[in-house]
């Protein structure tokens, strides 16, 4: 990974070597499970909402290897990757909503906007199911 300062720190550029494209690749991937295994573990909570059927449907491991879903995680990739080519989209340096280039850079490891002197964006995090 190389990241490419610049005079103002909003248009730091980061560029992925191929280790690091694979990597952001599988947090896409990781990231997706989480969402469905989170939607799953909202059906099982005891109530009205608890269906198990339905959890096994969220769950939807038969979709994990059909070929829409894998090319729409390489190109999430590649949106992620031209993203961190560009600069900040500037509100999330004052309002706690990370821009898609602070999501990229967090997937990789990477914060171009600590020490700014505005608050950090949160990291996206699901209702039903804490990490």
């Amino acid at each position: 990974m190389l990241s490419r300062y610049a005079p103002n720190p909003l248009r730091t550029v980061i560029e992925l070597n191929d280790s690091d494209r694979e990597r952001l690749r599988l947090k896409i991937e990781i990231e997706e499970l989480e969402e469905r295994v989170c939607g799953a573990n909202f059906h099982l909570e005891p109530g009205e909402r608890f269906d198990p059927a339905a959890a096994l449907r969220a769950l939807d491991v038969v979709g994990l290897e059909d070929t829409p879903r894998r090319k729409r995680i390489a190109e999430l990739a590649g949106v992620y990757e031209a993203e961190m080519m560009h600069s900040h989209a500037a509100d999330c340096t004052c309002f706690p909503s990370p821009c898609v280039k602070c999501h990229a850079e967090g997937m990789v490891g990477v914060d171009t906007i600590v020490g700014l002197g505005k608050p950090l964006p949160p990291r996206r995090q699901h209702a039903d199911c804490q990490p």
